[in-house]
């Protein structure tokens, strides 16, 4: 059997310290353009007062700040070829966002915006869920999303967070209020997980400090 030639090292982060005392996980790689920040957050469904919060609260991030409208975020995004996944889970979520380094200087500030000064639009909160009502309406005609959903349920309760699933009513209960508070309480960047990767420079880590070590994120 062949073995593989794996560098184990490679797989553990470097950490430097931010001006705040948060650590930034670092894994650097010299032979890539690409650079990959991660930001994760105590922020799942499992921390919902009211189902949906947590994926409009996390959908809402990119989609309108005090600054910049979802129209200017998309045109600033696409025309550099920056991808940015949104990850909503049971117990976190996660905003990960794929760049070339050069453009790093100023995604970094549009960056802190998101977490920052969101200003979660009625317009797109309708319009996010309004997409997903129909998807769940869909998934509802699936065998397979009805027999996962009956059996989580049966191991854990319908009101735990690992058996619960949204029903067409909570579409007509979530309120923008309730996103907004949501992310108030959990899209705290002092308590978040902060991952560079890639080909990134001393420059990038710089500017990553200016815009992440001194603050955390509060939406009033």
């Amino acid at each position: 059997m062949k073995h593989l030639n794996i560098d184990i090292s490679s797989l553990s982060p470097k950490t430097l310290t931010l001006s705040n005392g948060r650590p930034l996980y670092l894994f650097p790689d010299n032979n890539l353009e690409i650079v990959e920040l991660d930001f994760a957050f105590n922020a799942g469904s499992c921390f919902e007062s009211k189902r949906l919060a947590a994926s409009v609260a996390t959908k809402m991030l990119t989609l309108g700040t005090k600054h910049h409208t979802a129209e200017e975020i998309a045109e600033f995004l696409d025309f550099r070829g920056i991808q940015i996944e949104l990850s909503s889970y049971v117990y976190s979520a996660v905003v990960s966002v794929f760049t070339l380094e050069k453009y790093i200087p100023e995604l970094l500030p549009l960056l802190y915006e998101f977490f920052d000064e969101p200003t979660f639009p009625q317009d797109e909160i309708d319009l996010f869920l309004s997409r997903k009502r129909q998807m769940l309406r869909t998934s509802m005609q699936k065998t397979k999303y009805l027999a996962r959903n009956l059996f989580y349920e049966s191991l854990f309760g319908f009101e735990h967070p690992m058996g619960t699933y949204p029903l067409e009513k909570d579409f007509d209960i979530i309120q923008r209020e309730d996103a907004i508070n949501f992310f108030n309480q959990h899209f705290t960047l002092s308590d978040a997980i902060l991952v560079m990767s890639g080909g990134f420079k001393e420059r990038d880590l710089e500017l990553y400090n200016q815009y992440f070590g001194h603050t955390e994120a509060s939406l009033s």
